[in-house]
């Protein structure tokens, strides 16, 4: 992967076990980037979904479903984001709606 660009190169693609659905693959594919970028940017702040997990007396799997957006986590998400210098509203979006539109 391009870190760098956030993108995917072929090579990567050939390994991704996802459905002939071109919907699916695209929720794969935005999913899998977003998980690249938030381990990105554990890297370059010095952690890990290891180090993380660690942290919390959790099994490493259970931060990489939540960083994966399989699952949620406000403990978790909370630890990845304050590792990464940033909010979890910044790093998943999807997850936290603006209240702003809230009726």
């Amino acid at each position: 992967m391009d870190l760098d660009s956030g993108r995917l190169s072929v090579k990567w693609l050939a390994w991704l076990p996802i459905e002939r659905s071109p919907r699916t693959r695209i929720c794969v594919l935005k999913q899998l980037t977003q998980h690249d970028h938030i381990k990105w940017l554990l890297r370059i702040n010095g952690s890990s979904l290891a180090d993380i997990a660690r942290e919390l007396d959790i099994c490493a799997s259970a931060v990489t479903i939540v960083s994966k957006g399989q699952s949620r986590s406000k403990r978790v998400e909370e630890a990845i984001a304050q590792a990464t210098n940033m909010r979890p509203e910044q790093l998943w979006p999807e997850r936290y709606p603006d209240p702003a539109l809230a009726v």
